[in-house]
């Protein structure tokens, strides 16, 4: 959803369809990396691949098939670096980026709204970040696979001992979720407020809800899901964790963990912790996005 919106704002299909947009956890400005566009070229491959796959060459014979069988291949969908879409010449103009158009004032936003939640990224998502257990030998070789020549230098600024108590994953993750949404998120904010006429507003979530945060789901965050893990864990928000406060969403889980497997899908109830004001965390910002969709 907040790629889309992104993508959106910057297109010039979608000029006169909306004055206001919120982006939550979707920035499309850093092209061919984490959730932007991949290239013309990349699009053009990967679609020759799938019909060469499907043994449908043709626009009529891709028609003809079950929808289903129309996606990407498995080892595609599971690259934490592949956002799914590309710079196609209409929806996105080959001869700009979404960055472009973000630093130029070519969106359709006057107002906008974009953030992240502190644990975003790519890599818990999709299974490639250390998970709760993982030792520090297993982070620094993890991270030399994620960063290669500039791994020590990111490791100097996610020191693992000094800011993240020894915590793999919560390192791990946070340098990801800054290069691959937060980051980008702030830069999106801070190209929008800069031309005039515009306003943008930046937000970050930061707070665990212990009913439903992905990171269980994911093996990212330590179980049991005791209430101490708020005070070892504080401020831990894995991606996806402010859409049920958004929304007042009380069940899940998370269809972003399901990873195929179908013994997850069933209802799962993420009652809202009334005791740490999570009910009207909930309320305060359902009334703020509303009220911005509705007035500004």
């Amino acid at each position: 959803g907040g790629v889309s919106t992104c993508v959106l704002n910057a297109s010039p299909e979608a000029a006169g369809l909306f004055r206001r947009a919120i982006v939550q956890s979707g920035p499309c400005i850093v092209a061919g990396e984490g959730w932007g566009p991949g290239s013309s070229a990349y699009g053009l491959e990967l679609g020759a691949n799938l019909t060469k796959r499907l043994g449908a060459p043709t626009l009529a014979d891709l028609r003809r098939l079950p929808p289903q069988l129309l996606q990407w291949n498995n080892d595609t969908l599971m690259d934490d670096n592949f956002a799914g879409y590309f710079v196609d010449g209409l929806v996105l103009p080959t001869a700009s980026t979404p960055h472009d158009a973000y630093a130029s004032g070519k969106t359709h936003a006057a107002e906008l709204i974009v953030g992240a939640t502190s644990k975003d990224g790519t890599a818990q998502m999709y299974g490639t970040a250390p998970l709760a257990n993982a030792t520090a030998a297993e982070w620094r070789t993890m991270m030399a696979k994620r960063w290669g020549a500039a791994a020590a230098a990111v490791m100097g600024q996610y020191p693992l001992q000094a800011r993240f108590g020894g915590d793999a994953a919560a390192a791990y993750i946070e340098a990801d979720a800054d290069e691959r949404v937060v980051c980008p998120s702030l830069e999106m904010a801070q190209l929008a407020s800069a031309i005039p006429g515009r306003t943008a507003r930046h937000y970050s979530f930061a707070h665990l809800m212990l009913a439903c945060d992905a990171g269980f789901a994911t093996g990212t965050l330590p179980l049991p899901r005791s209430p101490a893990l708020r005070v070892s864990h504080a401020g831990w928000a894995s991606h996806g964790s402010d859409v049920k406060y958004t929304f007042g969403t009380t069940h899940g889980p998370d269809s972003l963990t399901y990873y195929g497997n179908t013994t997850h899908l069933k209802r799962e109830e993420c009652p809202f912790d009334v005791s740490v004001g999570e009910a009207a965390l909930s309320e305060a910002m359902g009334h703020y996005w509303t009220t911005f969709a509705g007035t500004g």
